[in-house]
């Protein structure tokens, strides 16, 4: 594993989403939902996952608990020379 380092940048959009249920209600929440604040890469850290009720769902019904709860994540950042074959 590669040392811990901060990511010099306020928000770092993380190109994939992941889909955890919600502890109270059940529903899908979509993890990290949009950034990471100030990340530092290489580290375990607590992530609070939101359940919103502002979401509207395939149907158009809102959706969501308005629960927030802790997990543990890491955000894996690295860089690999290629050599052109």
């Amino acid at each position: 594993m590669s040392d811990e380092f901060e990511i010099e940048v306020k928000r770092f959009y993380v190109p994939n989403e992941f889909t955890i249920e919600c502890p109270k209600c059940g529903g899908d929440v979509c993890v990290p939902n949009g950034y990471l604040s100030y990340p530092t890469a290489n580290v375990v850290f607590d992530y609070t996952p939101y359940c919103g009720s502002e979401w509207k769902d395939e149907n158009g019904e809102w959706t969501g608990c308005d629960h927030e709860w802790k997990i543990k994540a890491r955000l894996n950042l690295s860089f690999e020379l290629i050599e052109d074959e």
